[in-house]
């Protein structure tokens, strides 16, 4: 059976075809994030144990107990498990912006949230978390300035108008993710409704090719049929090779067994009754 007869018979819509990618990039992201992020995780809390930062080191583990428990947890659904991964995102963001400021790993958490969201849902949802990552810088450098929020590292402060250039960077840069991203996945998208459309037209041509077939062996079992019924048979004589073909009722008409070699075709007048071979 070649390639073309496994096809399947159901062909996935691209949208279908779309959501188990981005189910796949979800759990090899989850996995990768649960394995480094365990590193991660130790540099972490041994850095806020030193600065004295409990809370910090109860929200690190917190976070990848979440992280860790969606990697598993594929039962949860991709939507509750894409929301971990993104939440985790955006706290780490936080947590990094008041400790460090803008100084922070905030940025890189929060332009990683960005990317997932529009890789993982669509272009309308990666437009507003890019707004809403910038919103939050915004808010966390008010509460700076207005005095609201206080850095746990006073050596990385740094001034409002740092924050809004950092800022205007970032929006920047997410623009340019979301609409890489989105151009990326509109061409997947079409490219997997090509591909459905043409396993659709295969499965079409061979689905037309086995009726014909079924056709042809059903004329061919009921012309067998009359021939048995009738005691009549068929043949061919191939004049360029001398080949003889004989059907399976002629083999019996001429007292041989199906199977074996066909006469001689100069042989075949022997098996005529002698007062019917002048006519």
């Amino acid at each position: 059976m070649s390639a073309v007869d496994q096809l399947p018979d159901e062909v996935l819509s691209p949208k279908d075809s779309l959501r188990e990618w981005r189910e796949r990039i979800l759990n090899w992201v989850l996995r990768g994030v649960a394995f480094f992020g365990a590193f991660a995780l130790i540099g972490g809390v041994r850095l806020r144990l030193s600065d004295g930062r409990v809370d910090y080191t109860a929200l690190y583990l917190l976070g990848y107990a979440a992280l860790l428990g969606a990697a598993i947890a594929r039962r949860m659904g991709f939507v509750p498990r894409a929301m971990i991964l993104l939440g985790v995102l955006y706290v780490l963001a936080i947590s990094g912006f008041l400790l460090h400021g803008v100084a922070s790993t905030g940025w890189i958490f929060l332009f990683a949230a960005v990317v997932m969201t529009t890789i993982l849902f669509d272009r309308r949802r990666g437009v507003e978390a890019l707004i809403g990552s910038v919103g939050i810088t915004l808010c966390v450098d008010v509460g700076f300035t207005l005095g609201w929020l206080e850095l746990a590292v006073p050596a990385f402060a740094g001034s409002p108008s740092i924050w809004l250039t950092d800022a205007a960077i970032f929006l920047g840069l997410g623009t340019a993710a979301v609409a890489s991203m989105t151009f990326l996945i509109r061409r997947l998208e079409s490219s997997l409704e090509t591909s459905a459309d043409l396993v659709a037209s295969l499965n079409r041509r061979i689905q037309e090719r086995e009726r014909a077939q079924s056709a042809l062996r059903a004329s061919e079992a009921r012309l067998l049929e009359a021939q048995r019924v009738a005691r009549i048979g068929s043949f061919e004589w191939d004049l360029r090779d001398r080949a003889l073909w004989l059907s399976d009722e002629m083999y019996r008409v001429v007292g041989r067994e199906k199977g074996d070699p066909p006469p001689p075709p100069g042989s075949f007048l022997d098996q005529v009754h002698s007062e019917d071979r002048e006519r």
